[in-house]
């Protein structure tokens, strides 16, 4: 889709939305902070292609997705506007946004179209060279072909696998900012890899806990068929043995809801 002045896109769900040199494009790429589309694919994209022409938006919202794509903004010249956090309903994006670009400007919500109108009537200053790291991101999320060996570059092997694909996860010192990223692309911050690991354990978990039921019952069943005394004995074992591990993973379940 080509890009015209006064043409407002929105991201297509399911979808990362991407800038080229004159087009928008889109990509099913790994999410991103569990998104897709996310606000640091649209921005790193910004970042490559349009760099101090370019103005990112953070608004109020949780979590802290767009923090990591304002921060490569930021690298190649471009604007960083933040709601202020203390005007947000959720000030948890605004925060990090400003963490991860102390020089963003945080601005009240009603002064935020006259400070966006005032910067396009502004002549942009020289744009900075789009720093490798950046580049390779971008082709990463584009799913253009950025190789294994390119990709090694960005971080350190960390003791983390990706709760997406279960691939090990390289850890990436951004800055302020601590991010992850595996070979298919998934991308984490701090606190995103915290709640994908923590939504991965509670799959498991209930998932053990069916497992764990059903292998109860349909012993109970065999043992209530079996022939003999003693086979009938051993299958009541094994089913209260189920039984036991199942009030076990009821307790840690409940338990980690009432935290």
């Amino acid at each position: 889709m080509a890009i015209e002045a006064g043409r407002i896109i929105f991201a297509r769900p399911d979808f990362h939305m991407m800038i080229g040199d004159d087009h928008l494009h889109l990509r099913r790429g790994a999410h991103e902070n569990n998104f897709r589309p996310a606000i640091d694919q649209l921005f790193r994209s910004a970042a490559v292609y349009r760099g101090p022409r370019a103005i990112g938006v953070i608004l109020s919202g949780l979590m802290d997705d767009g923090a990591a794509g304002a921060r490569a903004l930021h690298r190649t010249g471009g604007q960083i506007l933040v709601q202020s956090p203390e005007s947000a309903d959720f000030p948890d994006m605004p925060n990090a946004a400003l963490t991860a670009v102390p020089e963003a400007e945080p601005v009240v919500l009603e002064t935020l179209g006259a400070e966006i109108a005032a910067l396009t009537n502004t002549p942009c200053g020289p744009g900075n060279a789009v720093p490798w790291d950046i580049g390779i991101e971008l082709k990463i999320a584009g799913l253009e072909g950025a190789t294994m060996a390119n990709e090694e570059r960005l971080g350190e092997l960390s003791p983390y696998n990706c709760p997406h694909c279960n691939g090990v996860l390289w850890q990436i010192e951004d800055g302020p900012m601590t991010r992850f990223r595996c070979h298919t692309g998934h991308a984490y911050t701090l606190d995103s890899l915290n709640e994908s690991q923590n939504r991965a354990l509670d799959e498991s978990l209930f998932n053990a806990l069916h497992v764990h039921k059903g292998r109860a019952a349909l012993i109970r069943q065999m043992a209530s068929k079996a022939r003999g005394a003693e086979s009938r004995r051993r299958l009541e074992d094994r089913a209260a043995r189920f039984e036991e591990d199942t009030e076990r993973l009821q307790q840690i379940i409940q338990s980690r809801t009432m935290g």
